[in-house]
């Protein structure tokens, strides 16, 4: 499936742990999936929580330290 956020399209494929989440020459990130319906997200730079919304879109929720808020960011899924 394909994904949009920022104005970058992202590939999301299975594999045999959750899915890779790719972009261009970026280094792969990963969803793993937990007990409670959702998924780690670990890319280069975070980890986070992500989970699908009921429009199928990614949504991946980062723990801000230094705001102390939960920063929200969607990937809009565009092709299956």
């Amino acid at each position: 499936s394909y994904y949009e956020s920022n104005g970058k399209i992202y590939k999301l494929e299975l594999d045999a742990l959750g899915y890779i989440v790719t972009h261009g020459d970026m280094k792969p990130a990963l969803l793993r999936k937990t007990t409670t319906n959702s998924y780690i997200f670990k890319s280069e730079d975070k980890t986070a929580i992500g989970y699908f919304d009921t429009e199928g879109n990614l949504v991946v929720e980062v723990y801000n330290d230094k705001l102390d808020i939960v920063d929200v960011e969607k990937f809009i899924l565009i092709k299956k």
